[in-house]
């Protein structure tokens, strides 16, 4: 492993330490919470991280800790996700999707507040990566977190998360920008709602 990957590691275990919070790194492929699936979650109690290569687990770390830094700092894209009323989006965005009706301005507002949680997410990943001089390919990685955060607008759309293809195929990455500044994330590009239906959905 690189010595740069070594000392984050080092970074984050003492950083969860200090904040009551636990880090795991899984030996299992998949990471499962009931029905959902995961590679790597942060949840105020942990930081998991399934198994795979060292990019693979440096580059989910990193976006999971960037996850735990807006909790501690209480950034209000993070703690935006509870809608009045004591709703996270996150569990409306799931509950919807899995068939619960809400109104459209609820549905819009979770989607939105989710989205905008994971571009913060990814601009502190993105800086972190700078910072500890992590062996991460930033250019991919910044085309491969637009694709993901764009893919929040196309979910609004077809209503599922349960795609053919893969967000992170190197199709629809390729097409991204290089920075995480130039989009306007409020809304889907023709462009890109065709890629996405080519490839994810293979319309």
């Amino acid at each position: 492993m690189y010595p740069s990957h070594i000392s984050f590691i080092s970074h984050v275990k003492k950083e969860c330490r200090k904040n009551g919070i636990r880090l795991l790194l899984s030996k299992k492929d998949i990471l499962r919470d009931g029905i959902h699936t995961y590679g790597g979650y942060f949840d105020e109690e942990k930081i998991a991280i399934s198994s795979g290569s060292e990019s693979w687990i440096i580059s989910t770390l990193v976006h999971e800790y960037c996850h735990m830094r807006q909790w501690i700092d209480k950034a209000p894209e993070y703690t935006n996700i509870n809608i009045r009323g004591g709703n996270n989006s996150i569990l409306i965005m799931n509950n919807w999707i899995e068939g619960t009706e809400y109104k459209k301005y609820t549905i819009n507002t979770a989607m939105s507040r989710n989205r905008n949680c994971e571009l913060d997410c990814e601009r502190r990943a993105v800086e972190a990566i700078r910072e500890f001089k992590l062996h991460i390919d930033i250019n991919n990685y910044i085309q491969a977190a637009n694709s993901y955060i764009l893919v929040y607008n196309y979910v609004k759309l077809v209503r599922t998360w349960d795609f053919i293809g893969s967000v992170y195929d190197k199709e629809i990455v390729s097409e991204m920008p290089t920075d995480l500044y130039s989009l306007n994330y409020n809304k889907l590009p023709n462009k890109f709602k065709k890629l996405f239906d080519r490839v994810l959905m293979r319309v």
